[in-house]
């Protein structure tokens, strides 16, 4: 007798629940970073005038990434 739901199916979602945490953990450092740039950025523009330097690419990989 074949299973209304293919046995792989189940193993993904248990895989992809156990991910959840992690993911979430994620998200949290990601958007905890950004708003660190974002002062570090508001700050800047107060003191000097002018618009902050270019992110690095770590600060853009990682907006690309949480969002």
């Amino acid at each position: 007798m074949t299973p209304i739901i293919p046995p792989i199916w189940l193993y993904l979602f248990e895989i992809l629940a156990s991910l959840d945490g992690l993911l979430l953990a994620i998200n949290i450092i990601g958007i905890a970073a950004i708003i660190v740039y974002a002062i570090f950025a508001l700050c800047y523009t107060i003191s000097e005038g002018e618009a902050p330097p270019m992110p690095k690419k770590w600060i853009c990989v990682l907006i690309c990434l949480v969002l």
